[in-house]
């Protein structure tokens, strides 16, 4: 008899759906933060969708690099879509209800964009690792299909990957309290409600943190690592400049958004003393990055191009720079011509002649000494490339 009242209350207090209380303790002056988040919000859609279209309209831009920052883009504005227009209900007309389904729904697509953004950071950084550590290997490594396949891989595996993340929380019993001191439906703060054990809830949380995020940020440093052990190698100054130059612009945008990824997984740990700043970072990690991307690397293209157009002046600094095949000064004007883009695009490249490397270290005007074979380098990473025809005598003297 105890047990069938027991069980019947417990079903009565079955609830359909959550509170979203907003930001915690400033609940009574939060719409006032409502216009600097609406305005991210519209900056980061005008911003996102302006660079997307260009990539798409601009052949100039069909382009590895550029190919991941139109997806890119496209990540931000679901990123921001996902949780601004609710967070704006609620501030600006208290609807903070939503059904159990809606919720879950959310948090399914906050995660999913979530490791697709950590994803294309990876892809991101491994195309410039390519392209500056193997330059003379990148148009033969990063192809359509390559691209394809890459970025099909970081679809599957986010939203396979995610899917127990909402299953798992759908299962637990919500039976008492339906108020989340949040302005979205976080995994931790949806799960905490549940009146029933949640340790397979915590444990997958921290296991999709460690094999999504925690992979690619090791990846994505170790690739910067790789990158800039190659850049201070250079001789010319104005190169390195120019690489340190793209890689720190990069590298501030990756670490503000993994660093604000380990700040949310321990949000259970700091909750409890200090609970406004893990929600606040929470919303501004969705917001925040979707406004910044697009301008950072929008300022960054023509520089970024050096990657692009770049590839055999890296190689030949490297692998020139410490046998005086040619004096210093005009290796180095050499090297910030071709920076500069007068040639070697990879657009140009194709198989209709083949040329090594060294032809260059043996034509080249005003040489310190005689022509080298490639077997009298103390280097052996010479390998061919591909360019329409190899350049005259008039075109070196042209430099």
């Amino acid at each position: 008899m105890d047990t069938s009242t027991s069980v019947t209350n417990r079903s009565s207090l079955h609830i359909s759906q959550f509170i979203l209380m907003g930001l915690p303790g400033i609940h009574e002056w939060q719409h006032w933060l409502s216009l600097p988040l609406a305005l991210l919000y519209l900056l980061a859609l005008a911003a996102n969708l302006l660079i997307f279209i260009t990539i798409q309209h601009e052949p100039a831009l069909h382009e590895p690099m550029y190919y991941f920052l139109g997806i890119l883009a496209l990540v931000d504005i679901g990123m921001a879509t996902t949780i601004t227009p609710k967070i704006m209900a609620i501030f600006w007309f208290d609807a903070k209800a939503i059904s159990l389904p809606e919720c879950f729904a959310q948090m399914y697509v906050i995660h999913c964009f979530l490791g697709m953004e950590s994803g294309i950071f990876l892809c991101m950084a491994v195309d410039r690792y390519i392209a500056i550590c193997h330059p003379l290997r990148y148009p033969s490594i990063v192809t359509d299909a390559f691209m394809a396949k890459v970025t099909g891989f970081m679809v599957l595996r986010n939203g396979l990957l995610t899917i127990p993340v909402p299953v798992l929380a759908a299962q637990r019993l919500y039976c008492s309290k339906n108020e989340i001191d949040h302005c979205l439906c976080s995994n931790l703060g949806v799960i905490t409600l549940a009146c029933d054990d949640i340790t397979v809830n915590k444990f997958y949380q921290l296991f999709l943190a460690w094999i999504i995020v925690g992979s690619d940020m090791a990846l994505v440093f170790s690739s910067y690592a790789l990158i800039l052990h190659t850049v201070l190698r250079l001789n010319s100054a104005e190169a390195m400049s120019k690489a340190l130059s793209t890689c720190s612009s990069h590298l501030i945008l990756i670490s503000f958004f993994y660093t604000i990824i380990i700040v949310l997984s321990v949000t259970h740990l700091v909750g409890e003393k200090i609970p406004l700043i893990p929600v606040l970072l929470n919303v501004l990690h969705n917001i925040i990055p979707p406004a910044l991307n697009p301008m950072v690397y929008a300022l960054r293209m023509e520089s970024s191009d050096w990657v692009s157009r770049g590839c055999l002046a890296t190689t030949m600094l490297i692998q020139l720079g410490s046998v005086e095949v040619i004096s210093k000064s005009n290796f180095n004007i050499l090297i910030g011509q071709i920076l500069d883009g007068h040639r070697f695009k990879r657009s140009n490249f194709n198989s209709s002649a083949s040329v090594q490397v060294h032809y260059f270290s043996t034509e080249l005007k005003e040489t310190n000494h005689a022509p080298m074979s490639p077997k009298a380098l103390p280097h052996t990473g010479w390998q061919k490339f591909h360019c329409p025809t190899p350049p005259s005598h008039a075109q070196l003297s042209s430099y």
